[in-house]
């Protein structure tokens, strides 16, 4: 008498297998301990707060954000936070930045993270520009704690930091929103997430 085998459990096995390590990410919490590129940025990062007065040696946990090193899509040039994820994207070529720098952009794509979270529940209505603006305000606030006197300007992250950080001293968000605006770049950007 022949049996037939379900393979259905050892499939759905095998499956899950391979998407646990396609989504890996780093565990909530331990960002600093998970890749050597990141630690030195996230110490530095660690005892500052958020906007929302969380320190950030706690914001990846208290807002169930993953962080990871990884490949970037095309159009990005930088670390992004992928929303349907949860989770913080950084290129392996971070390693050739200051790592006040990097604190820095942590800081910024948590903002995002933080913000999105508010429009899900219904608490605000930001739109990609003023999500921008409030995560360049936070770069700036953390960058100006590592640097508060003369910005480096080694590199171009470095520079293009620099150049935006007066237009923020001068003019608080609304300095940011304006050269957001004024930049095709984040004009595209804004255009292709507000109609996607």
């Amino acid at each position: 008498m022949y049996h037939r085998v379900s393979r259905r459990p050892a499939l759905i096995a095998l499956l899950a297998a391979i998407l646990a390590t396609l989504y890996a990410v780093v565990p909530v919490g331990t960002a600093s301990a998970a890749d050597p590129r990141l630690e030195q940025a996230f110490a530095l990062l660690a005892p500052l707060q958020d906007r929302d007065g969380i320190p950030y040696a706690d914001v990846l946990e208290a807002r169930q954000i993953g962080i990871m090193v990884g490949d970037l899509p095309p159009d990005l040039l930088a670390i992004y936070y992928e929303p349907r994820r949860r989770i913080i994207i950084a290129p392996s070529t971070l390693d050739q930045q200051d790592p006040t720098l990097v604190a820095s952009l942590i800081a910024h794509e948590l903002q995002h993270a933080a913000d999105r979270d508010l429009n899900n529940q219904g608490l605000a209505q930001l739109d990609c520009f003023e999500r921008e603006a409030r995560g360049f305000e936070t770069q700036i606030r953390i960058w100006r704690t590592f640097w508060p006197d003369e910005l480096p300007t080694r590199t171009v992250a470095e520079r293009d930091l620099a150049a935006l950080t007066p237009a923020y001293e001068r003019r608080g968000i609304d300095g940011i929103r304006e050269l957001l605006v004024a930049t095709p770049g984040y004009m595209k950007l804004c255009a292709g997430r507000e109609a996607g």
